[in-house]
């Protein structure tokens, strides 16, 4: 009998327990199922997952930045819209001159945008020229040279001191001439870097040149790599008949006229690179066989980008000079 009783009591404590069990089952489905199904409980639940994504994002981007990725930058979220090329309006000049102190002008037929039309097409223009990076590393792949006739009539355009366009850009594409070029101003930069420039102009370009060649050893294989090379002349007086002719403001005319010509390239789809062969630029000269009224302005390899190709690390905190620096209202 007394084996009877235990065996009761034991059946009796474990249905006890399971019909706790069930009952607490039964309560958490009900308060689940109240949870979902009142908007105040609703709405607990939206939170309550709402706030644990936004902690796992903010944890994953802290851990991305602590790891030196992902930082955004001016150009994250551009897009294309399109290549078609656009012609928004028309400066034309009349063709029949005018007289004013017996001297010929023209009247302008000048057409106006819509000031929407306006803000959004130098918004836009701002936007593109933005992605603008000066590359080290360049494909070998050839460039129409209707393509940079073209970027290089732009260039032409460039206003300049009394209309004299004291300029020339020298295209050179022939392989051994470009190999010359690369042997003088790699020997030219090597005696700079070790006793022409500064230490303190040394440390600042390390980290841009780092990615190519370092201050002792230098390297620079764009320049026979790349398809063409452009030397920028600056010509100081022109020669008209064998004889000397002043050119004005030769320095600030030839920069316009440099910056066009980035913009046109950059517009045409290539890359390039300002480089000023200081010490090289005689021999430069020479092997362009350019007369002694010339001085070499800059040096710029034209292309496209290697595949490899790296440019330093940018991000918004240092893309470009601060606007509020770089621009004052007086």
């Amino acid at each position: 009998d007394s084996s009877k009783n235990l065996t009761l009591n034991f059946q009796k404590k474990k249905q006890l327990i399971r019909n706790m069990a069930s009952n607490k089952n039964n309560s958490t489905l009900e308060t689940i199922t109240q949870l979902l199904t009142t908007p105040k409980g609703f709405a607990s639940v939206s939170i309550a997952i709402v706030g644990s994504l936004f902690v796992a994002k903010y944890i994953s981007q802290a851990s991305k930045n602590r790891t030196g990725k992902a930082q955004p930058n001016p150009n994250s979220n551009a897009k294309s819209n399109g290549y078609d090329s656009v012609i928004p309006f028309t400066v034309k000049q009349d063709e029949k001159p005018v007289i004013r102190n017996n001297n010929e002008f023209a009247t302008i037929q000048y057409q106006r945008l819509p000031k929407d039309a306006q803000l959004k097409r130098s918004k836009d223009f701002f936007t593109f020229m933005n992605m603008r990076r000066s590359f080290r590393h360049f494909s070998d792949e050839s460039v129409d040279m209707e393509v940079i006739r073209n970027c290089i009539s732009v260039a032409n355009t460039a206003p300049s001191g009394a209309h004299t366009s004291p300029w020339t850009f020298v295209v050179v594409t022939d392989p051994k001439k470009k190999m010359e070029i690369r042997k003088v101003v790699e020997a030219e930069e090597q005696i700079n870097y070790d006793r022409r420039m500064k230490k303190t102009w040394v440390d600042a370009l390390e980290p841009v040149i780092s990615n190519l060649h370092s201050v002792d050893s230098i390297s620079k294989p764009y320049l026979s790599t790349a398809p063409a090379l452009i030397i920028v002349m600056k010509e100081m007086y022109r020669l008209e008949d064998g004889k000397k002719v002043d050119n004005y403001y030769p320095n600030q005319s030839t920069g316009i006229a440099a910056g066009m010509l980035f913009t046109a390239l950059h517009n045409a789809n290539l890359v390039t690179l300002p480089s000023t062969p200081m010490g090289a630029e005689k021999a430069i000269r020479e092997i362009c066989g350019r007369q002694q009224n010339e001085k070499v302005f800059l040096l710029m390899p034209i292309g496209y980008p290697a595949k490899d190709a790296t440019i330093p690390y940018r991000t918004n905190k240092d893309w470009r000079k601060d606007m509020n620096k770089s621009m004052v209202i007086v």
